[in-house]
């Protein structure tokens, strides 16, 4: 339970912390001493693609259909690729960044002992050994490694989809229950039928054409408009009044996702932006300690598993 409260917890502020997680990327690879010219002039163009894709995805989400919109999802996803394969060359970059550091500070030598004392190397040897190694491992030990060859990539490539595109349009359409229904929900209304003659393009309307009917209906018509209409009572039915509590529900909870992830985004960036590197370097250690926590507990649950399984002869 405990697991699941913390997950719950996790997940709902993954927005932000993916975002922070880039920022604090992106920021640490602009050290002078790393002679990367310009990097801050990419960072800023990321940044911005970053967020200008993110509220692409909360507009599609309010009101079009996946289906409608394929080209600019695809944008989406395409763009949050590109921002994770620079994630990761960020954090490899930092990793040997930081084995070099190591060995200049030690004469030249290095050490396993020595390597873990550096705390950029230590904290991005921990999220990839939490990610990389466990899924790697996990496979191995259930002798089903081959997916790890044929769409690891694909998967990591598409794993800040999963947050900021999928998350997005769920937060978004909580009100929409009819997800799962196969289009079961919707209610057919006979709308009538026109006829037309056989072998013909043309149509036949039954009209007045009698002077009497046609006065007859000017004068209908007449007493209607002249006639002070009866003071329409709104009434809200039943069906309109439960899609107006789902979507003020769905605005709620939308507001609350929004607005917590945007302040833990601004609490973490403001900090770092003004050197605060012991509340920053916590922050990120607590996050990477985390995901390492959660990924550990799902391995050794699936593993717990399949020793039961051995022994139970399934």
């Amino acid at each position: 339970m405990f697991y699941q409260l913390f997950n719950l917890i996790f997940s709902w502020f993954a927005l932000g912390n993916y975002y922070v997680s880039f920022f604090i990327l992106a920021g640490a690879i602009e050290d002078p001493s790393f002679g990367l010219k310009g990097i801050h002039v990419l960072n800023d163009i990321l940044k911005y693609t970053y967020l200008g894709l993110l509220v692409m995805c909360f507009l599609l989400s309010m009101g079009n259909r996946p289906q409608g919109a394929k080209w600019a999802y695809t944008i989406a996803i395409i763009g949050f690729g590109i921002i994770t394969i620079y994630m990761t060359f960020a954090a490899f970059f930092l990793a040997i960044k930081g084995i070099e550091s190591v060995r200049i500070d030690n004469g030249g030598k290095l050490s396993f002992g020595t390597l873990f004392q550096d705390r950029i190397f230590f904290t991005i040897v921990l999220s990839l050994v939490a990610t990389l190694g466990l899924y790697i491992f996990a496979s191995l030990l259930f002798f089903e490694p081959w997916h790890m060859i044929t769409s690891f990539i694909q998967y990591l490539l598409m794993a800040p989809s999963y947050i900021n595109v999928l998350n997005v349009y769920a937060f978004a359409n909580t009100h929409d229950i009819s997800w799962g229904t196969k289009g079961d929900n919707k209610v057919s209304v006979d709308l009538g039928v026109v006829e037309k003659k056989k072998d013909s393009n043309e149509v036949e309307v039954a009209v007045p054409t009698e002077q009497k009917d046609i006065n007859a209906a000017y004068e209908d018509a007449m007493a209607v408009l002249s006639s002070k209409p009866p003071p329409e009572v709104q009434k809200v039915d039943e069906k309109t009044a439960q899609e107006d509590y789902y979507k003020t529900f769905r605005t709620n909870v939308l507001l609350a996702w929004t607005l917590s992830n945007g302040a833990l985004a601004v609490g973490i960036v403001s900090a770092s932006t003004k050197n605060k590197d012991d509340l920053v370097g916590g922050y990120m250690g607590f996050v990477l300690f985390s995901v390492a926590g959660l990924a550990a507990f799902r391995f050794i649950g699936s593993t717990a598993y399949m020793i039961i399984r051995l022994f139970a002869g399934e």
